[in-house]
């Protein structure tokens, strides 16, 4: 027995409901995807543009009385770890959340990533000081993939409603 068109037109409308919603779903988060990438090196380069400017007073004060007063703050989990290098590489201080060992990158201006981190590496226009600001890279996938779940969400309760 062939299927009414009420029946017809039921699953079609699903159907279409479901594709037109995963398309919307699939380009906001191209989109959003893109925009988030943006704003997250923006503000890894911001950040390490500002702490060098502060790492390189810090460091100048102790050049002229031999010693910094840096107040160290509590333990906690960082988003974002850095490192400061003078131009020949040694490491002269970094966060309490860095490895003691330098990221696996150059000390070349720029936005450098691999599997678990993003960074981005500054310099002062004197090229005396280099900082190495990393990200994790699960932080940027966390974004997105909350952002996917509250789009499909909505889909879950509608298409049965429908």
């Amino acid at each position: 027995m062939r299927p009414g068109i009420g029946r017809t037109l039921y699953y079609s409308l699903l159907l279409s409901l479901l594709v037109i919603w995963l398309g919307v779903a699939a380009s906001v988060a191209w989109v959003v995807y893109h925009e988030t990438e943006e704003i997250f090196d923006s503000s890894l380069q911001e950040t390490a543009q500002r702490l060098l400017s502060l790492t390189s007073r810090d460091l100048q004060g102790k050049a002229s009385n031999g010693r910094v007063a840096v107040s160290e703050p509590m333990e906690h989990d960082e988003y974002l770890t850095y490192q400061v290098f003078d131009q020949h590489g040694a490491m002269l201080m970094r966060s309490h959340d860095a490895p003691a060992d330098a990221f696996p990158i150059p000390l070349r201006v720029g936005f450098y990533q691999d599997r678990n981190q993003y960074f981005y590496v500054e310099k002062n226009t004197q090229g005396t000081l280099f900082i190495q600001i990393a990200e994790r890279a699960n932080h940027r996938s966390d974004t997105l993939s909350g952002l996917l779940k509250f789009l499909l969400l909505p889909l879950g309760a509608l298409l049965p409603l429908a």
